[in-house]
Order: C-alpha cells, then structure tokens, then sequence
C-alpha cells in the first residue's frame, strides 16, 4: 500500500497507536523510493500524523540506534 501512495497518491495520513515511530519512519522510507523510483518528487506527497490529543512529545522520540 505504501508503495501504491509513493507511486500516485497526493498524501498519507497515518494514526498514531496502530503505526509506531519506527513504522512511520520505515513507512516514509517506502514512500519516498517508491515515489522516486515513479520519477515522482517525494516533497510533493504531503503526509500528516493523527496523533490525538493525549500523545506526548516523549512519546515521538526515536531512539538512537
């Protein structure tokens, strides 16, 4: 599916609790090489987290490694 949105559609919009930090990096990952290897901007696909509004910041921090 992450493909499919790289390749034609506009935007992802993702929801925090079903998809994880890590998943959503690894998420825009396939995203941007699917949309690069369409010959697509990966700039132009918009993407926007629905997080809610009890998420705290601590609860976007990656860990290093």
């Amino acid at each position: 599916m992450l493909s499919l949105v790289g390749r034609r559609a506009d935007g992802w919009v993702p929801s925090l609790g079903y998809f994880k930090p890590k998943d959503l990096l690894e998420g825009n990952q396939r995203i941007d090489e699917a949309a690069t290897a369409a010959g697509r901007d990966p700039h132009s696909i918009r993407r926007v987290l629905n997080a809610g509004g009890d998420i705290s910041v601590e609860q976007f921090h990656l860990p290093d490694g």
